[in-house]
This record gives structure tokens, sequence and C-alpha cells, in this order.
């Protein structure tokens, strides 16, 4: 039987190879990105955020019920290495933003021409960067605005379907979109997708994110 030094020693080469692994150069990266465009669609984009901290995961580190004691980041790290499978619930959610995702990103483009915006939206795939290669995030889209570069994000709530978006800043116990001081709508920073969002742009070396929460309303 090995003992505990040596146990330890094990768990140290195993973590060693895995990150190892996970190392990618510049090239590496801006061809991965390349290769995952249509996301969950395709394998790869699961094999490459394997054993990697997305974007998506940031506010189970870093919002207010982060764990903060051992048990619970042991907890964290065992569920983040070894996934569980997604109830119905979770993936009727999942199902529902993917097939209005675009339909959401048609009418943004849309509403942001009429506007009087010269908009370009492209896929995006899985942005790894070279340094911190345990990081990962994958927005909705590269936008080029008036000529500037940013990312968005979208979002499909089935939660409050056939309710006007504005409305819900308002009936909602927490809200992803506030109207601020100004009257501007915004991501909430109380909300877990603003730590996403956060992450995202880091990650991307991008200075905004248009966020774009859809509501499908009947005809």
């Amino acid at each position: 039987m090995a003992s505990y030094e040596e146990d330890i020693h094990i768990i140290e080469i195993k973590k060693i190879t895995l990150l190892e692994n996970l190392k990618i150069s510049a090239r590496e990266s801006e061809s991965i990105e390349e290769d995952t465009r249509e996301q969950a669609s395709n394998p790869k984009w699961f094999e490459y955020r394997k054993n990697r901290f997305t974007a998506s995961l940031c506010n189970r580190l870093t919002g207010r019920n982060a764990p903060k004691t051992p048990r619970g980041l042991t907890t964290l790290a065992k569920n983040f290495v070894h996934p569980k499978e997604v109830n119905k619930i979770v993936k009727l959610k999942m199902d529902y933003g993917k097939f209005y995702e675009p339909i959401a990103i048609r009418h943004y483009e849309t509403y942001m021409k009429l506007s009087g915006f010269k908009i370009n939206v492209e896929a995006s795939g899985l942005v790894l960067d070279e340094t911190n290669y345990i990081l990962g995030a994958t927005p909705d889209g590269k936008v080029t605005c008036d000529g500037e570069m940013g990312i968005l994000e979208v979002k499909c709530s089935d939660q409050y379907k056939d309710i006007d978006p504005k409305a819900i800043c308002v009936i909602s116990p927490n809200p992803m979109v506030i109207k601020d001081k100004d009257g501007i709508f915004r991501i909430s920073k109380e909300h877990s997708y603003y730590n996403q969002v956060q992450m995202q742009l880091a990650l991307t070396c991008q200075t905004w994110c248009d966020f774009v929460f859809y509501i499908h309303l009947k005809d």
C-alpha cells in the first residue's frame, strides 16, 4: 500500500502532466478558435474545454455564493473535472437558447443597422490564452461596429417568455438586465452573467460587449 507521501507525489505528477497537456502556443490558440466556431455542435469544442475553467463557470468561483471553505472548493473542483450530466429541465433551457440564439442575433443586427450603425457579426469559437491556458471563453459573436471590435453575448430566456423584456427588469427578483440612472438598459453587476462577460472581455482582449437579452413574443 502506498504511503501518504507517495500518494501526494503521484497526484503532483498527474497535475503537472495535465497542465503540460493544456499548454498551447499563440498559433494554436488562433487555430482552435477557428476550428470551434460551431461551438456545441462541434466535438472539438468540448474536447478543448475539458479541464479548463471557462467563462460560463466564472461566477461559481467569484460570485456571492462561491465556496469559501476547503470542502466547498474541493466539491467545486470535482464537479469541474467530472461534470454531472445535465437534468431534463436544464437541457430544455439549453435547447431553447440554442434554437432562439441565431434569431436573436438577426434581430440585433437589424436593430443596429436601423439605428445607423455599420455592423458585422461573425461566429466566435473557443478563445484560449497561451499564457493563462487553463482559462477559456466562447462569446456568442465577434462584432465590428463602425470599425471598432467587440464581442456579443446572447441570453434567450424561457422563464419569462411572452413578457416584454423591459418589464422583466421590474418583476424579476434577480434581473440580468437593469435600467441605469440615465435610462439605459445594462447587464446587472449583481447577476452571474456579468462575471461571465468580464472574463470573455479579458480573454478576447476587447473593451466592450453588447449583451442581448432576447424574449420570444407571440404574434
